[in-house]
């Protein structure tokens, strides 16, 4: 296929896209009165349809991707997921809402046959997005059983649920058309032991390729890993984070809130857009990460431990002082680990200051203008590591004549 003929498929499933978004949510406000199998699968329709919106906020920006690079599979498994969940959502939907009206009716049965196994490409992503991460090919042709492993678990994965039969008729669905009843404890079987761990292999392949592909690449790839692997660790965080609990309205503000920032990130990523500021939000990252757990740690000192070893309860006076102490040390506390995060984990940014730092200071005593070009290309070469430096000096204060200086 041409890539005028890619562009147009693109732009076929984002619609496609579209259209199931909005019928999924006219059906979530239909369907919000029928029963459900257990009170706890029960969803606000608002909060649901904010939840969906996140995964077509990555439908498009997949979408923007493919037209960038419609040649990048990377970029096209990024926009069959954000389409998975909602065609996902609308046949469960659908299912839900023909059962009420019509029964079980052919075209019911078929639609909540295909919700049992449209779930698999949108989960079965992210191995297959950590494989061709950024550019759409293996690291190496050494990588091709990961993924022949990472597909076959998908096809496992499809056959399974195409024929599972529930043990119980789960209230608003029809029973599996091809299901097959004596099979139902080994399919449960092979979810329980072949496709869960089938599937966290995959995405450990996944992350080991993502080592290999840093470690063999150069340049922009390698910030592009970054990149990548630094969405990972506040992901980690995120997560970690969101399921200490809190208001129920919160958790699908955040979802979509943080779905959109790890699809930007990544978008940005593959389309190379100031790829080499990765270095500094990493840093940044991980200072403010260490402050937090620092401060955190000097507060719960001061304001719980302390006070229970000496009076025994937590009183206000503890609380106020190691309030006190916190906001005292923030600014210096900040300032010690963001030069020792520099030196660790932003090493070019910190090296980059000390060599232009030691220039600045031998600008002051040089005086011949030969060995001063010669020692500014040396640190534009070390700095900026540019392919070619070239240096003119003019031959005088008053000449219009110049000659071509030393080229690193």
């Amino acid at each position: 296929m041409t890539d005028p003929g890619r562009r147009g498929l693109a732009w076929a499933l984002w619609v496609v896209t579209i259209l199931a978004y909005v019928v999924e949510v006219a059906l979530l406000f239909a369907n919000a009165d029928l029963p459900v199998a257990d009170p706890i699968d029960a969803v606000d329709p608002w909060l649901q349809a904010l939840e969906d919106l996140a995964f077509v906020a990555v439908g498009a920006l997949g979408l923007r991707l493919v037209l960038s690079q419609p040649g990048n599979a990377f970029c096209w498994w990024v926009l069959v997921a954000g389409l998975s969940f909602p065609l996902e959502g609308l046949t469960a939907e659908f299912t839900r809402f023909g059962m009420d009206r019509w029964g079980a009716i052919p075209i019911v049965v078929l639609v909540g046959w295909m919700s049992l196994w449209l779930w698999i490409p949108a989960s079965f992503s992210i191995p297959f997005l950590l494989l061709l991460y950024p550019d759409g090919h293996l690291p190496s042709s050494r990588w091709r059983p990961a993924l022949w492993f990472t597909t076959a678990t998908v096809v496992l994965t499809f056959v399974a649920s195409a024929i599972l039969v529930e043990p119980e008729p789960v209230v608003g669905y029809p029973p599996n058309p091809l299901g097959i009843p004596a099979l139902g404890e080994f399919i449960n079987a092979v979810f329980l032991y072949v496709v869960v761990p089938g599937q966290l292999i995959a995405i450990v392949l996944g992350l080991l390729s993502l080592v290999a592909r840093y470690r063999r690449g150069k340049g922009v790839e390698r910030q592009q890993v970054k990149v990548l692997l630094w969405v990972g660790a506040v992901a980690v965080i995120f997560f970690a984070v969101d399921t200490q609990g809190g208001p129920i309205q919160i958790g699908p503000i955040l979802n979509f809130v943080f779905s959109i920032f790890v699809g930007a990130a990544v978008t940005l990523a593959v389309l190379r857009y100031r790829l080499f500021e990765i270095d500094r939000l990493i840093s940044r990252t991980v200072t403010y990460a260490v402050l937090a757990g620092a401060l955190a740690l000097i507060y719960g000192f001061g304001a719980v431990w302390l006070p229970s070893r000496i009076v025994g309860e937590q009183t206000p006076l503890f609380v106020a002082g190691s309030t006190l102490a916190v906001a005292a040390l923030f600014n210096p506390l900040r300032r010690r680990v963001m030069r020792w995060v520099d030196r660790r984990f932003n090493r070019s940014s910190y090296d980059f200051e000390q060599i232009t730092d030691r220039f600045a200071a031998r600008v002051r005593d040089e005086v011949d203008a030969n060995r001063l070009a010669d020692d500014w290309a040396t640190v534009v070469g070390k700095t900026l590591q540019p392919s070619a430096v070239g240096v003119w000096v003019r031959d005088g204060p008053h000449s219009s004549q110049g000659g071509s200086g030393p080229v690193v």
